[in-house]
């Protein structure tokens, strides 16, 4: 502009932009014409997105447990000694992890120095044991802890047996807990946060097709889960609302909520997917969703949908884990634990759901560490088998070495697949 301009929406355009143009020829002759542009809104349209894929670090359903139940020790006054034993039980499909032994003493006397010694039994055998000091024990009571470093429990029952010895005689009586953490080898679950962000206007997350809008004032209206919605209009000044039945409208932005997690979208269409926090990995049955809508004022409307694309990745303990994966494609990842063990240090583990639709894969490559990366010689490390209509995948980690035999390393359940299958798409990473 020469002097000065003044923005204006584009629907204020009514009328063809004109040019005037003059042409001369070498007599001097001119003609005078003009050009006319006309701009042509399209018609009102919306384009189904995908967001960018959302990676999402998982980890297995963790509690705190404690069994206070396992028996008790006492002794008269004229007594130096007691026994006592008691049992607890790990529940099926968990591990009891970061265990401790806490011995409680209580006494009406000083009695001086008390020793307490204990052994932890499964099915007969002795599993862990020692002496613990319990030092200058006086009128009432002490507490004294028994840290049980690097023992993993299985599922179970143990049986817990302790012996109380004091140097002088009085009455006592010892009472121990077990207490530690259990980890669900059944249950996977979102860890920590994560976020992606997009627009579902720019064409960004629909392969470069944009949302043809028609007119400043289209309204745009969103949906979620469980009636979750709400409405951006430029041209309102109420509040979003979260309430299905009566969307009311927002002039920027507003936050509906999905089956895993919320997401805010502000009136240009650009959005931010936050994923909760301890989403099992088997409740996500389907994908996240959300629907929009797109109103001109002007009795038109289009529909579409913005989906939100994941990338679960679930890492194998030392414990024979059990993975019900998502409706995505989830990858479960072997890392090598330890050097010395035949799978790495990894348990035998059970994919309950693998689907090559979905794209789920298994990630090895770490295992298989003295591969030359060889497509010939692959065989030589994994191995695949089916067994009771499941497929079972074994790594010899050296080869045609001798450190090292075929070992199983995860079944999948209810599928049959060869070497040849999951190499395809790379539903097998080798690392190759």
């Amino acid at each position: 502009c020469a002097t000065s301009c003044r923005s204006r929406g584009a629907d204020s355009i009514k009328t063809p932009d004109s040019f005037i143009y003059t042409v001369k020829a070498p007599n001097g002759d001119t003609d005078t014409a003009s050009l006319n542009i006309t701009p042509t809104a399209r018609a009102l349209d919306a384009i189904n997105d995908v967001s960018d894929t959302l990676s999402v670090a998982t980890l297995q359903d963790t509690a705190a447990w404690l069994d206070s139940s396992v028996g008790s020790a006492s002794w008269g006054l004229l007594g130096k000694s007691g026994s006592g034993s008691g049992t607890f039980d790990v529940a099926t499909g968990t591990v009891l992890k970061g265990a401790s032994l806490v011995f409680d003493v209580s006494t009406l006397i000083t009695l001086g120095n008390l020793n307490i010694s204990w052994a932890i039994q499964e099915n007969g055998t002795v599993i862990r044991n020692g002496t613990v000091p319990v030092a200058n024990i006086t009128l009432g009571s002490a507490t004294v802890t028994v840290n049980l470093s690097g023992l993993e429990l299985d599922a179970g029952t143990y049986t817990l047996n302790f012996t109380g010895t004091n140097t002088l005689a009085g009455a006592a009586t010892i009472t121990p807990r077990v207490i530690g953490t259990t980890v669900d080898l059944d249950n996977f679950e979102t860890s920590g946060t994560h976020t992606v962000l997009g627009n579902i206007f720019d064409g960004s997350d629909a392969a470069g097709a944009m949302d043809q809008l028609n007119t400043v004032n289209t309204r745009l209206s969103i949906s979620g889960y469980n009636g979750s919605a709400a409405t951006l209009d430029a041209a309102a000044n109420s509040a979003a609302t979260l309430d299905a039945a009566a969307p009311a409208a927002n002039t920027t932005s507003a936050t509906i909520q999905g089956h895993y997690g919320t997401l805010q979208i502000n009136l240009d269409g650009a959005y931010t997917y936050t994923l909760n926090n301890g989403v099992a990995m088997s409740s996500i049955t389907s994908k996240e969703v959300f629907t929009y809508q797109l109103d001109d004022k002007m009795g038109h409307t289009d529909s579409a949908t913005l989906t939100i694309d994941m990338a679960p990745q679930i890492v194998s303990t030392n414990q024979n884990d059990v993975l019900i994966g998502s409706a995505y494609g989830d990858t479960l990842i072997y890392h090598l634990l330890n050097g010395a063990d035949a799978t790495g240090g990894n348990g035998a583990d059970r994919w309950q759901n693998f689907s090559t639709a979905q794209g789920d894969k298994i990630d090895i490559h770490e295992l298989l560490t003295g591969w030359d990366h060889q497509a010939a010689t692959l065989g030589n490390f994994v191995q695949v088998h089916t067994s009771d209509a499941n497929t079972v995948i074994s790594v010899d980690r050296d080869g045609a070495g001798s450190a090292f035999k075929s070992t199983d390393l995860v079944t999948l359940e209810n599928v049959q697949l060869t070497l040849n299958d999951l190499l395809q798409n790379n539903h097998l990473i080798t690392g190759g």
